[in-house]
């Protein structure tokens, strides 16, 4: 059977035309380049989009429609860059020209296998994220059980059972909230203390920011009167803003308030102990070493961190040293007393 030759090529006007029919809001432009074949774009019209991306829907749109078995004219459609190069996505025109049913067969052919790529691609792509996820689930549950194997260690090693010691309200020396003169005030009041919790702040060596109260004992003036605080002296000894600590709010402790003492390593350790982080998901290797401060805060009201205290917990210890396994208070600054529960008055109101 002899060669089917290619049906005759649509005019411009003609390409146009069908083309606006089918799409009445894109103006295409079509001309006839040097070697006979059709070269079509249209400005872009699909509203609300980028130029470029509308540009490049309206084209892909309109190619799809001149393959389609109801186009009157057995065409090849390809895309073109800016240097009349053909593309395979993108590009900046479409150039049109008629071919024969054979012709269509292969390209019909081709257009099939580089889809099937594509799919073989896209399959290729997908295991390899599903690998990547397993390999990153694998590598998790790892990090959870060198964690755990961590703190089994450590606890081992502290089998000794440390006692929790607590200071009777009245041995607690005068304490006082210390703040700035623009200090919102209404947080200090027990009906509108901040609570801790519930769930754990792991990684921790104090609670969240914004959660509790932070008080510190007076060291100069009392009462109403009160000048300075051990906070205070802190903040100037490390070169802070002096108007930063300028006014001080005296606490007094409820007569039943339970108050934790820590005046050293063994009090840390008897915290630690018998308030531990839950191992989770979120799980860090250092969660050893601190409380799990929410439920902390459901058996005591404050914890009171001795001058002694601070001077030998205040610091996280240094990496790749005996110690740096070690629990610690880094951030509490000085001796203080934290308020996990509103167990405590202002006895001179709050200033205001």
């Amino acid at each position: 059977m002899p060669e089917q030759s290619a049906p005759p090529a649509p005019t411009p006007e003609q390409l146009r035309t069908w083309l606006t029919e089918l799409h009445p809001k894109a103006n295409w432009v079509v001309e006839v380049l040097p070697d006979g074949n059709l070269r079509a774009h249209v400005p872009p019209y699909y509203p609300n989009l980028p130029l470029g991306y509308s540009e490049k829907m309206t084209m892909s749109d309109g190619r799809a429609q001149m393959q389609r078995p109801n186009c009157p004219w057995l065409l090849a459609v390809d895309r073109v860059d800016v240097a009349g190069d053909r593309v395979d996505s993108g590009g900046v025109a479409l150039v049109v020209r008629p071919i024969t049913p054979a012709e269509a067969e292969v390209r019909t052919a081709e257009a099939a296998a580089k889809a099937e790529q594509r799919q073989r691609a896209a399959a290729e792509h997908q295991q390899q994220i599903e690998a990547q996820a397993a390999a990153r689930r694998a590598r998790a549950e790892e990090a959870r059980e060198r964690q755990r194997q961590v703190q089994e260690a450590w606890r081992a090693a502290h089998a000794t059972a440390h006692p929790l010691r607590s200071v009777p309200p009245a041995d607690l020396p005068p304490v006082a909230h210390s703040h700035d003169e623009d200090f919102y005030h209404g947080f200090v009041e027990p009906e509108r203390f901040r609570r801790i919790g519930p769930e754990p702040e792991l990684r921790m060596a104090r609670p969240l920011a914004g959660t509790g109260l932070w008080t510190s004992p007076v060291t100069a003036g009392a009462g109403e009167a009160i000048e300075r605080t051990a906070w205070s002296d802190w903040w100037d000894e490390q070169g802070g803003d002096p108007s930063t600590y300028t006014e001080h709010l005296l606490i007094a402790p409820d007569a039943d308030a339970r108050i934790l003492l820590v005046d050293g390593m063994d009090d840390l350790l008897a915290l630690v102990q018998a308030y531990p982080n839950p191992a989770t998901e979120d799980s860090d290797p250092d969660d050893h070493r601190f409380a799990n401060w929410a439920a902390l805060a459901a058996d005591w009201d404050a914890v009171y961190l001795t001058t002694a205290g601070a001077a030998a917990l205040g610091q996280a210890p240094e990496d790749d040293t005996p110690e740096d396994d070690a629990p610690h208070l880094h951030g509490w600054g000085c001796t203080s007393v934290f308020w996990l529960r509103p167990a405590y008055s202002v006895p001179h109101g709050l200033g205001l």
